[in-house]
């Protein structure tokens, strides 16, 4: 029961509750000591035939196209509506969830350090690696 009678009468909706920040799912994986490997979609949907077809998972091809593309949810509602700070930013939620998960089949650091020694190559041609967007 809420103390604060506005409160008990809020929009209905849903809200996106969240830490400050954004983690991508490879940075994830890396974290916890997975590798992974990038592919592109008509690899993926291949892959995800294949694997749908052993009954290792049953991701649809629609849940594998959502895979692709990175997805960030806003918080905002969450803050306006419900005035509700995170105590922990989303980084340091996940830091302790791998904490409480243990090792995983890499160290985290030797990834990382690979995935940068692979970041510094340079590409064919002898040019500079491409740089992300500000966008």
């Amino acid at each position: 029961a809420s103390h604060d009678p506005q409160r008990g009468t809020l929009n209905s909706g849903t809200f996106n509750i969240a830490g400050d920040g954004v983690l991508l799912l490879s940075q994830c994986a890396r974290r916890l000591g997975r590798p992974t490997v990038p592919l592109l979609l008509p690899a993926l949907s291949w892959a995800g035939t294949a694997v749908r077809t052993l009954g290792v998972t049953d991701f649809s091809p629609e849940q594998l196209r959502l895979l692709t593309h990175g997805r960030v949810v806003s918080t905002n509602q969450m803050r306006e509506t419900l005035g509700y700070k995170p105590r922990y930013s989303t980084a340091e939620t996940f830091a302790d969830f791998a904490r409480s998960r243990g090792p995983g089949l890499l160290p985290p650091e030797a990834l990382a350090g690979a995935v940068d020694r692979i970041a510094a190559l340079r590409f064919v041609g002898g040019g500079p690696p491409p740089t992300l967007s500000a966008n």
